[in-house]
């Protein structure tokens, strides 16, 4: 009955490590894709505020 009880709690330890490992794999996937995100946004504000400014020049200009 012992060696039944541990093998029956060893085959769910198992089961529930590898679901650890796969959320662990996919929250390292959604760390990835935030900073990703992140950092295209940093990029993309950067160009907002150049044309921005650029816009600008171009209006004090013709005035």
């Amino acid at each position: 009955m012992s060696a039944y009880l541990n093998l029956w709690l060893d085959v769910i330890y198992k089961k529930l490590n590898g679901k650890f490992e796969t959320l662990d794999a996919h929250v390292m996937m959604l760390d990835t894709q935030v900073s990703k995100n992140a950092e295209a946004l940093r990029k993309q504000e950067a160009l907002v505020k150049e044309k921005v400014e650029e816009s600008e020049r171009h209006h004090v200009d013709a005035i």
